[in-house]
């Protein structure tokens, strides 16, 4: 499975695209809105997490774009806005899925990365929802 991740905080990036690297992912990143409108139109993937805040301007912007020229890939917006109406409207626009960024995520990041980890599979592969949720946490 191919992933953009289109996050500014390098760190977080860091993080989060080891984790998928080490689950065998092929994950592509971007820092900011320009580049991830490029690398999201020039190339094809089964999967966008995308920031809201990116330099350059918002995240929703990919989102609406990729649901007009590229319907079936699979948004999943990571944020710390967590507002109802910033979900609302990411959801609105064709995200299939909205995940809060916890202020507390680096202090417990094996069991985040798990649980991040298992909503990717289920939003790129909802087909694969069903076997995930049918094989204990422990022998994932």
């Amino acid at each position: 499975m191919k992933i953009l991740l289109i996050e500014d905080h390098t760190p977080l990036q860091q993080q989060i695209q080891q984790m998928l690297d080490r689950q065998g992912y092929v994950c592509e990143t971007a820092s900011s809105l320009p580049e991830a409108l490029e690398k999201s139109t020039v190339y094809d993937y089964d999967l966008l997490i995308v920031d809201l805040n990116l330099p350059g301007g918002s995240g929703l912007e990919v989102v609406r774009r990729m649901k007009q020229s590229k319907p079936q890939t699979a948004i999943m917006i990571i944020s710390a806005r967590d507002a109802v109406n910033d979900r609302i409207e990411g959801l609105d626009l064709g995200a299939d899925d909205y995940i809060s960024k916890p202020s507390i995520w680096q202090s417990s990041w094996p069991v985040s990365s798990r649980c991040f980890a298992d909503t990717v599979l289920t939003v790129a592969n909802p087909c694969k929802s069903a076997v995930l949720s049918s094989i204990p946490k422990n022998r994932r």
